[in-house]
């Protein structure tokens, strides 16, 4: 008999309970993970606090930080895919401006908005070992199709994908 165990955290206490195979969460708690999950989707980008550039010639501004639209704190799905912005405008926000002498001046600060997301591959995040390559594309590692063509095809030889080489029957 398969047993499916799930932990839950709650404040110091940690419960866990065997569910047996049948499912643990109740309507309402479905539905609340899958609001979850589409709040925090890279679909349309959220509002975040964001740093204020200070404008050149001056040292600081007030307010310092402004609620904008943005799209990097999202999900993707696949662990190598990070949430970008496919389109961005620019929105002014009011501040004053100052400088090291302490003047003050009010000034219009352009800050970058999201308007829409998209999921990109993110080559950072794909540690291939090697003799497997970065596959930007399909955003996973595989092997290099040089190395591939290189195996006989004379039914003496074939080529493991696992291991990336060719190997002798």
């Amino acid at each position: 008999m398969n047993t499916l165990v799930v932990v839950v955290m709650l404040a110091p206490l940690l419960l866990v309970h065997a569910a047996g195979g049948k499912n643990c969460f109740n309507r309402r708690e479905k539905r609340e993970m899958q609001k979850l999950r589409m709040m925090n989707s890279c679909e349309h980008p959220t509002l975040q606090l964001v740093d204020i550039p200070v404008p050149p010639g001056y040292t600081s501004v007030n307010p310092s930080m402004a609620m904008v639209k943005r799209c990097g704190a999202l999900m993707c799905m696949g662990s190598n895919t990070k949430c970008v912005a496919s389109n961005t405008t620019s929105k002014l926000v009011k501040v004053m401006a100052m400088t090291q002498d302490m003047m003050s001046a009010c000034a219009h600060v352009p800050v970058d908005e999201h308007q829409s997301c998209g999921c990109v591959c993110d080559m950072a995040k794909m540690n291939c070992s090697l003799p497997m390559v970065a596959d930007g594309t399909m955003c996973m590692c595989k092997c290099s199709d040089t190395d591939r063509e290189a195996c006989p095809n004379d039914g003496s030889h074939f080529w493991s994908f696992e291991k990336c080489s060719c190997t002798r029957y």
